[in-house]
């Protein structure tokens, strides 16, 4: 039995969103025809509702791992990851983090447990460019025991006298809003800088009428209109919105623009970096991103928002390049990102829509509308032979995708080889003669 199968169910009745791990990773996902699947709106999907008995049996087979939702999900659970060796460190945050029976240990450094209900996002610490300790809040998972560690291969054991299959959430040692100012006072003498974006306006639960929110609110709700237009590197459409690289701080693992991974998430419930912990406003983004004053983003968000009537400012963008790439100073980038007209309709719910998430989500080049064309062929292919026409015909649905070379064409044949292998109908995969214009050409001249 894998860990889900394992505690899952007594997590569940004490109060805590446990959801499923793939094995040899961290990543909420599940085993289903064939493969692993990744599992998505986790984050939010679990607020206010329990996993179903279908999802629950589903992600009990094979070895998956288990991990809990902090926040409200989990009834105000929280975890703090200590993420450091220094004794004086540990010293340091021990004296304002409180003593708790629930805690595990991974392959470094320990995650304690506690009651946090007034906690409402969570963050990070950095010394120097390395990781101290993590605040798990609301947005945020972490793995539990027995789940292995991806990196060593082992258990995740409990380092305390008590389990969270022990204790309801508010049984746990309760911490209030203000543990996020002593933590980061406790590691001010060792080197701790509060990184903030000060011009920035701080937009309070209270302040429903005041511009900032109303145009805040508005910059969320056409994210479109945008987002494309600060040239966000290596940016892309998701389901929901957009996802991209942060280029303005540094990569938290050293590595190179190219190879970091898109841990800025935007959509319409909010904006974070994950990689960071840090959630941002959409003057946030605009000021991190493009390097301007307060003023500026206001103007463009303003004008793209329809909010003015002046022309449409260009921001000047950057630093959205690798660092080591600086042949000599580069212009301004064009003002928008070129978007395919389609794309807009490539988000769509039902297996449609995981599919197409599915083989973007698995592409080296990832592009919207021709997994469109690949999902639909699927799903029409596998209706074919359950829905018949007034004829008594089967339906018959024909796609064809064009796309130059290096645009990804051959990853669209190879995941539909594999789904149709997956879901036991490679059968009804057809002869290969249509893959390029030259066949299509020679087919043609064939039969004149």
């Amino acid at each position: 039995m894998g860990a889900y199968a394992q505690i899952a169910e007594r997590l569940i009745e004490r109060g805590y969103a446990a959801i499923p791990i793939m094995p040899g990773t961290k990543r909420p996902g599940f085993f289903c025809a064939g493969m692993w699947m990744g599992l998505t709106n986790w984050q939010t999907k679990f607020v206010d509702q329990s996993p179903s008995l279908f999802e629950r049996q589903l992600w009990s087979k094979g070895d998956t791992g288990i991990g809990v939702v902090a926040g409200p999900a989990s009834g105000g659970m929280i975890g703090a990851d200590i993420d450091t060796d220094d004794s004086a460190i540990k010293a340091a945050l021990s004296a304002v983090l409180p003593r708790t029976p629930a805690k595990k240990r991974g392959a470094k450094g320990e995650t304690l447990f506690f009651y946090g209900p007034e906690i409402k996002e969570s963050k990070s610490w950095n010394i120097n460019g390395k990781r101290i300790i993590d605040l798990i809040g609301p947005g945020r998972q972490t793995v539990l025991p027995p789940s292995l560690h991806p990196d060593t291969g082992n258990a995740y054991v409990w380092s305390g006298s008590e389990t969270l299959e022990d204790l309801e959430p508010h049984e746990l040692p309760e911490v209030h809003a203000d543990l996020i100012e002593k933590v980061s006072a406790a590691l001010a003498p060792f080197g701790y800088i509060e990184d903030k974006l000060s011009s920035a306006p701080k937009i309070a639960d209270g302040d429903e009428k005041s511009p900032h929110r109303q145009l805040n609110e508005a910059a969320l709700a056409n994210l479109t209109a945008w987002v494309p237009a600060l040239g966000l590197y290596r940016c892309r459409r998701t389901r929901h919105g957009f996802e991209a690289v942060p280029t303005w701080r540094p990569s938290t693992t050293g590595r190179p623009a190219e190879k970091r991974k898109l841990n800025l998430k935007i959509v319409p419930e909010g904006i974070r970096d994950f990689g960071a912990d840090r959630g941002y406003t959409a003057f946030d983004l605009v000021i991190a991103a493009c390097g301007c004053d307060l003023d500026t983003a206001w103007k463009f968000l303003s004008e793209r928002l329809g909010w003015s009537h002046d022309p449409l400012i260009q921001l000047p963008i950057t630093n959205c390049e690798p660092k080591e790439a600086k042949p000599e100073p580069k212009q301004t980038q064009p003002p928008a990102q070129a978007v395919d007209a389609l794309e807009q309709y490539t988000h769509v719910p039902g297996v449609v829509g995981d599919t197409i998430e599915w083989i973007v989500g698995t592409a080296r080049r990832p592009n919207r509308v021709l997994a469109l064309g690949a999902a639909i062929t699927i799903v029409g292919t596998l209706i074919g032979r359950r829905v018949a026409g007034p004829t008594r015909s089967a339906t018959h649905l024909y796609v064809i995708s064009v796309g130059p070379t290096g645009s990804g064409k051959q990853h669209l044949f190879d995941s539909a080889t594999q789904l149709m292998k997956a879901a036991g109908a490679e059968s009804h995969i057809g002869p290969s003669e249509f893959i390029s214009m030259p066949a299509v050409i020679n087919f043609s001249c064939a039969n004149r």
